[in-house]
């Protein structure tokens, strides 16, 4: 057995031995109660998922737990929840339907780390004819264990849903631009990718410029008689706004249900943060920097933007109209991007993202997860760049060393951070959540005071309201029972007027209908 035979099985195996692996890390606490980090914005998507499941499956008019006016300022009585198109909790409150027993947290867990293991498979692939195995291998492996990465892998929100869409728009729209034959069946696939990925998150939206960089990488399509130019031309925009108009009638859609859309003009700069020193201290220093790459990681990816620069212009480029410094910088950007369009473009995308969407992603640090594949991408693009760049094989030892070090490194210091994503920071509101569930009406009405998050509500099983105050509104409301894991003002309140309904050091149960 040859060397050469030995490289080839490695090469065949280890894309696979990483997907599983990816997979396999993202069942770390699989079966832990939903009270991990970012729990509020889990349970929101997980109790449309359960409504369905209770009430059956209605695409057009998702509800979930939350009856209060504190996502659209106005109270919604009915649980409207008009966000994301709910595919997603669709297939998912089908399969449990189909399987009554199941935990409806752990196959949605299940389903998210499916996602993003199939994400890395098929963006493995694409990096495989882009930029070769080294680079695909390392983005692969970079993706599957970083920490940031495996947590985010199996949250129940939409963004791994939303990657996994994308990634396979992707694959097939590079094997539309490559295929000989006309076979627009991996273009029409591609845009129904594309449409699936806007409807369950409209950020997607920031990934499509990797689309535009493959077409300068890949311009088979755009190359010969002017009539297949313009015909090919008119496939992209057509594809592309077939790929919105779902979106946009989703939108249209759900206007008719104000109560249920929560407010959303802050997300882009509701605090004025955009481009100050403190949008980079959030962005570029604490959740790149600190959160994915543990502070020593983050600055291969300068150097995988480094080494993306071709190493020569292309003197045929220059537009001879034009004053040669103009065409050097011409010449230079074309030679750029068909060297390394699709990484340029994005990277132009996901920072585009960062900036339009500057208070939400400074709020919110599972924003970040779609630039996942672009971060992976620089940085596989760093390691690889700086083994090749040394000439000797001692030199590359030593590198090799240098980069192992830095990345172990990394790996030790954002799991230092993210590691804490996964503790249960309050196991009083499950205790409570419990007995609330145990005690009372599946059909009731609860109040469960938790600062307005609603993963206290979550644990309860029931719809509700997730903040206190204005008891008497909300009894008018139909609040029939009142939970809380503190012994607040408004507790002892309570407690001289209401009937105890289960208390214990941990949490206290009131029953609103009935007056002491």
């Amino acid at each position: 057995m040859t060397k050469a035979w030995w490289q080839k099985q490695l090469h065949s195996w280890l894309p696979w031995i990483i997907i599983a692996g990816a997979f396999v890390v993202r069942l770390y606490q699989i079966n832990a109660p939903l009270a991990d980090w970012h729990s509020f914005r889990q349970a929101d998507t997980a109790s449309v998922t359960r409504e369905y499941v209770k009430n059956g499956i209605d695409l057009l008019r998702p509800k979930y737990h939350d009856l209060s006016n504190i996502q659209s300022g106005e109270d919604n009585l009915e649980g409207w929840r008009m966000v994301e198109f709910p595919i997603i909790n669709a297939v998912i409150a089908l399969i449990l339907r189909l399987n009554p027993g199941w935990d409806l947290v752990v196959v949605s867990r299940l389903a998210s780390a499916a996602a993003s293991a199939v994400s890395i498979g098929a963006f493995y692939w694409l990096l495989k004819q882009l930029r070769g195995t080294s680079v695909a291998l390392a983005a692969a492996l970079a993706w599957a264990l970083m920490p940031y990465a495996i947590y985010y892998g199996r949250v129940i929100l939409p963004e791994p849903f939303v990657i996994l869409f994308m990634s396979l728009a992707w694959v097939c729209w590079y094997k539309w631009l490559t295929n000989r034959r006309n076979k627009f069946v991996w273009l029409l696939v591609s845009g129904l990718l594309l449409a699936l990925a806007l409807l369950v998150k409209p950020m997607a939206t920031f990934l499509m410029p990797l689309m535009v960089g493959l077409i300068f990488e890949r311009p088979r399509r755009f190359v010969g008689k002017a009539s297949h130019i313009v015909r090919n031309l008119l496939l992209i925009a057509l594809t592309f706004i077939l790929a919105v108009i779902p979106l946009l009638l989703w939108r249209r859609w759900i206007l008719n249900f104000p109560t249920g859309i929560p407010a959303s003009d802050w997300l882009f700069n509701g605090n004025h943060i955009r481009l100050k020193p403190a949008w980079w201290r959030w962005l570029m220093a604490d959740r790149i920097g600190r959160l994915m790459f543990g502070y020593w990681g983050a600055a291969l990816l300068i150097f995988g933007l480094v080494f993306s620069i071709p190493e020569k212009i292309v003197a045929k480029r220059y537009l001879a109209l034009w004053p040669k410094q103009i065409n050097l910088i011409i010449s230079f950007f074309l030679t750029w991007f068909e060297k390394s369009g699709a990484l340029i473009f994005g990277v132009l995308g996901i920072l585009a993202y960062l900036i339009v969407f500057a208070t939400g992603n400074v709020q919110h640090d599972y924003y970040q997860i779609i630039l996942l594949p672009i971060i992976v991408w620089l940085f596989a693009e760093g390691v690889v760049g700086l083994v090749n760049s040394m000439t000797s094989t001692f030199r590359r030892l030593a590198m090799l060393a240098a980069l192992s070090t830095i990345i172990i490194f990394s790996w030790l210091f954002a799991w230092y951070h993210v590691g804490d994503f996964f503790h249960i920071n309050n196991p009083a509101i499950v205790s409570a959540g419990k007995a609330v569930d145990q005690l009372t009406p599946s059909d009731a009405l609860v109040i469960a005071p938790y600062q307005g998050d609603t993963a206290f509500l979550w644990q309860t099983n029931r719809r509700g309201w997730p903040i206190g105050f204005e008891i008497e509104e909300k009894i008018k409301l139909g609040a029939q029972f009142y939970v809380s894991t503190t012994k607040d003002d408004e507790v002892n309140e309570l407690r001289d007027r209401y009937s105890v309904l289960a208390e214990t050091d941990e949490y206290i149960i009131f029953d609103l209908r009935e007056e002491i």
